[in-house]
């Protein structure tokens, strides 16, 4: 899936990004950097990577994104349950780069913040 640099400006629709993030956690190719935060989130949570990339690729998201911190980027929530959170929803804050083939993941936390 090609996302064009226009729809950067406001970020994408929640039906865009779900199915671009999609596309992009399904890329073998696409460079994943997770930050520490994220990894003591799954520790805590006692998640493994499968389960938060479950989520990613198969969740949705559900809101409007939010400006990153760098211009041009966007900050989306993917929903979704993973195979270890029973039928509790998690939910991912992700970064993606469609033009670099990539994606920052952020935090994981539960929805109902339990």
């Amino acid at each position: 899936m090609t996302i064009k640099k226009k729809n950067w400006q406001s970020g994408l629709s929640p039906a865009d990004a779900t199915d671009g993030i999609r596309a992009l956690v399904r890329d073998d190719e696409a460079d994943a950097h997770i930050r520490v935060h994220f990894k003591k989130q799954l520790n805590e949570r006692e998640l493994l990577i499968t389960d938060a990339l479950h989520v990613l690729k198969h969740g949705f998201v559900y809101d409007q994104p939010e400006q990153s911190t760098q211009p041009g980027f966007w900050k989306y929530k993917m929903q979704g349950t993973s195979p270890n959170s029973g039928k509790r929803k998690l939910e991912i804050i992700i970064i993606p780069d469609f033009d670099q083939c990539g994606y920052k993941l952020i935090t994981i936390y539960w929805v109902d913040g339990q």
